[in-house]
């Protein structure tokens, strides 16, 4: 579950569980009880993308992948104001990137297994 994914992050980040939940717009209410299992909406998600760029989106929204991402200081700025002004249709894009980004790299090496089973025959 993302909450779940969001309170490993503030663990690893050694952040405060109250700064965090302001920041992104929520109580802590949210991530106690039953209410740890309900959704987030799509303008807290955006708050954390936003506020905290080094979360690897794939990661959040899926479980897969590294927590992390690395993340260039101009991209991180240029994609919060883009993110900031067209709310899900800008993260969508910016996931489809990262997953475009993920198939190249498959294919990639995918391509060295071929050739490398061409070498071993």
């Amino acid at each position: 579950m993302i909450k779940e994914r969001i309170l490993q992050f503030i663990e690893i980040k050694q952040l405060k569980k109250e700064k965090f939940f302001r920041e992104i717009g929520v109580t802590s209410a949210n991530f106690r009880g039953k209410a740890v299992n309900t959704p987030l909406n799509s303008s807290t998600i955006e708050n954390i993308f936003t506020i905290y760029p080094e979360i690897n989106p794939d990661w959040l929204l899926t479980g897969k992948g590294e927590m992390l991402r690395n993340v260039k200081t101009a991209d991180v700025s240029s994609e919060s104001t883009t993110i900031k002004e067209n709310n899900v249709t800008t993260l969508i894009s910016i996931l489809n990137r990262t997953l475009a980004e993920k198939d190249k790299q498959i294919d990639r090496l995918l391509s060295i297994i071929e050739t490398t089973n061409k070498q071993n025959k």
